[in-house]
């Protein structure tokens, strides 16, 4: 099957099962019935997989995750620094001629919810595009100007990961830094001096002598566990 996507001819692999037209999902790789709206769908992920210079590796693509049509994550390149990160763009995709600014409210929970700053409501022929830098106000856009905006918008975590090598090699204000950022939705384990287990804690606060943190898997306390700067070891994981 061939279908136009913004003046691309994009080719969808379709079959007749059981009087249905069925595909297979570009990313899920499971089998979908070819709604209209799948169309659409699947014809944008091939493009930017196929048909664009968009290096796909950088990022994660999730396709029907948590409620959202297309969500893209960031990605680490070390196994055991993989945080708990939201998607830094959200699409949602209709079905051709529909109106999509009737879906701007649907949009805009969905990028709340997910503490994501860039939107996209999406259909073949029509692209808007709501962000924190325009306050979430609907601007209609090309698909360079989309493909411009995911290349822009994925994080390089060169930096982050320099922290990181760094905390697990005893560097106590890597690890700070590391769980101010993504203690509060992340796990994070480290070894502290005294200890014959690795600690997994999560919501860091720190003082000039303290590290303050819940510890994850016991029962919620009003006082967080505390802990000596100085009995820090090392850092482990972040998952």
């Amino acid at each position: 099957m061939e279908r136009q996507c913004h003046g691309h001819i994009i080719s969808l692999d379709s079959y007749n099962k059981a009087e249905q037209i069925l595909t297979f999902c570009y990313i899920r790789k499971i089998e979908l019935v070819l709604t209209p709206e799948e169309e659409v769908r699947q014809a944008l992920l091939k493009f930017i997989y196929e048909h664009s210079n968009i290096d796909t590796s950088l990022f994660i693509t999730r396709v029907e995750f948590k409620n959202l049509d297309i969500a893209f994550y960031n990605k680490t390149p070390f196994e055991d620094f993989q945080p708990s990160l939201a998607p830094f763009i959200i699409i949602e995709t209709k079905r051709d001629h529909t109106n999509l600014l009737q879906f701007e409210n649907q949009i805009k929970g969905y990028l709340k919810i997910n503490n994501c700053k860039i939107g996209f409501l999406f259909d073949s022929k029509a692209i808007y595009l709501l962000s924190e830098i325009n306050k979430y106000s609907p601007i209609k856009i090309n698909i360079n100007e989309l493909l411009k905006q995911i290349e822009s918008s994925y994080v390089n975590f060169t930096e982050d990961c320099f922290l990181f090598e760094n905390a697990r090699n005893g560097d106590f204000e890597c690890f700070k830094q590391l769980a101010k950022k993504y203690g509060s939705n992340s796990k994070i384990t480290f070894i502290i001096k005294g200890s014959p287990a690795p600690i997994v804690g999560f919501l860091f606060d720190f003082s000039r002598d303290y590290i303050f943190f819940d510890i994850c898997g016991s029962k919620s306390t009003k006082n967080k566990t505390k802990i000596s700067i100085n009995s820090f070891l090392k850092l482990k994981y972040i998952k």
